[in-house]
């Protein structure tokens, strides 16, 4: 099992919302779409749908709604209180479990599912929930990160644990709910899932950017301040070299049917 799928974890990993932040904001000097638009893009909205958000976070994709001008009815979830609080501040949320959302049956023309059920004990618990909650005809919106996503961070994050001398354990594996493991899991459960992949390398000018993205994905392992002190090192020599820290966006949005 990896570090994302602690639900102990994730509760102080998301308890408020600077993990969260830090990890979205290095994502700014992209230079294609954001993953938000991405997936709304796709969704082919009216304007007066009903959207589910199960794993709201910080309510990137419920602000976004709004920005668009979205009519309907739209409701967040997650499973922390300190995340769902959040995301309050753009639409109504709840703080409940994937795996057992406290909804009736069909009741929502989009759900979205995004970045999140890589942090879910069950995986296959939660696909059947996103599809029992959808109304017929409706769509399930399912993103998650390849096993290129963020490899050079991984990699400083090995390095500095092997100067200093302790485990270091990866955030994701060929186990975890990434690009390449998705179909797998949506497959059984809806008759069409198409893939929408997003890659590029994306050049990051702001040392600190990098440093806080590091240090939140550090604290998913407790690694302690001799870790992040090599760390930290091994970020500046890059900058000193190449006067950016180049880092690979890999992620894929599902467009699901049932």
């Amino acid at each position: 099992m990896s570090a994302l799928t602690s639900r102990d974890l994730n509760a102080g990993q998301y308890a408020d919302k600077g993990n969260l932040a830090a990890r979205q904001s290095v994502w700014e000097y992209r230079s294609g779409p954001a993953i938000f638009d991405v997936a709304l893009d796709l969704a082919d909205l009216a304007g007066d749908e009903s959207v589910l958000e199960v794993g709201c976070g910080n309510g990137r994709y419920l602000q976004t709604l709004g920005e668009r001008g979205h009519r309907g009815r739209v409701l967040g979830l997650d499973y922390s209180p300190g995340m769902a609080a959040e995301a309050g501040r753009f639409a109504s949320t709840l703080v409940a479990d994937a795996q057992r959302l406290p909804m009736a049956s069909g009741q929502f023309d989009l759900v979205l599912c995004m970045h999140m059920l890589y942090h879910v004990p069950d995986v296959s618990m939660a696909v059947a929930e996103l599809a029992r909650v959808l109304r017929p005809g409706g769509t399930v919106l399912v993103a998650t990160n390849g096993l290129a996503h963020c490899q050079e961070t991984m990699g400083i994050l090995r390095r500095a644990t092997e100067l200093v001398g302790v485990a270091h354990w990866p955030l994701w594996n060929r186990e975890s709910f990434t690009a390449e493991a998705a179909p797998a899991h949506l497959a059984p459960v809806f008759s069409s899932v198409v893939a929408h992949p997003e890659l590029e390398e994306v050049l990051i000018p702001d040392v600190d950017a990098v440093l806080g993205y590091l240090a939140s994905l550090a604290s998913t392992q407790s690694y302690g301040p001799e870790v992040m002190r090599a760390a930290e090192v091994l970020v500046r020599e890059e900058f000193d070299r190449r006067g950016h820290f180049a880092l690979t966006r890999s992620m894929t949005v599902f467009a699901c049917k049932p």
